[in-house]
């Protein structure tokens, strides 16, 4: 596929885009350019004047094959650094993790269990309202509980557990390959069997991985995006000698 993009300084930009796509060359200024338009683009951006004035007051366009393409057409991640992966591994809304738990839950018949907790909820929030018993002329106060559903269990009563010698690890020191991959695995099962596409954007990988290490990571992105027509991937490589072929 061939993908057009507008560029303030020149008619456009055009490269070669498919599910697994790397973008090299010695031009840094252009390279930084198409990493964050591609960001902006899908990522929803609204557009401030000062941004439009390099367009001529046009929004900038992405064309794939002549045809334009919907702002909405992919749902980007983007890993410019090694902090970035590690935010993408919280149980927070919109990282990866989160929604791979979310899932995985809903995979799972869970919701006679969340019942229950919410009676239980109930009867603790009875017990003790009796206890409160506070009145002032008509206005009487207690409490009432606040249901758990599986938003709530995921980002407040779940924890990620990495285990190592059958201990719980910090993310933080689980070595790099790993915990990209560990984050690449996550991604797959999102992209399987979904409507959505996804768009990685990766920036930086070398990094903050040894050659031989970015090589078989680019190896599973290869084999991920051959394997699942809803996963796309654009590689920035940092370094020219990190190029996989």
């Amino acid at each position: 596929m061939n993908m057009n993009i507008s560029y303030p300084y020149k008619d456009k930009i055009s490269l070669s885009f498919g599910q697994f796509t790397q973008i090299v060359g010695q031009d840094q200024q252009l390279k930084y350019y198409i990493w964050q338009i591609l960001l902006w683009y899908f990522g929803g951006k609204k557009y401030s004047e000062e941004d439009l004035v390099l367009f001529e007051q046009n929004e900038p366009k992405i064309l794939i094959d002549d045809i334009m393409v919907s702002r909405s057409e992919f749902s980007v991640i983007q890993v410019s650094n090694i902090n970035d992966l590690i935010e993408q591994m919280e149980y927070k809304k919109g990282t990866v993790a989160y929604d791979y738990i979310k899932k995985k839950i809903n995979s799972i018949e869970i919701m006679e269990q969340i019942e229950n907790i919410n009676d239980n909820l109930d009867r603790i929030s009875l017990l003790l309202n009796q206890k409160l018993n506070l009145q002032l002329d008509e206005i009487i106060y207690h409490t009432e509980a606040k249901y758990f559903n599986t938003d709530q269990l995921i980002q407040k009563n779940f924890l990620p557990y990495f285990g190592k010698n059958d201990k719980n690890i910090s993310f933080e020191f689980v070595d790099n390959k790993t915990k990209f991959l560990l984050f690449l695995s996550m991604l797959e099962v999102m992209a399987t069997n979904s409507s959505e596409k996804f768009l990685l954007v990766l920036r930086n990988l070398d990094d903050f991985l040894s050659y031989s290490d970015f090589v078989e990571c680019c190896e599973k992105m290869e084999f991920l995006t051959n394997h699942n027509d809803s996963l796309y991937i654009v590689l920035f490589p940092s370094n020219e000698g990190y190029l996989h072929v």
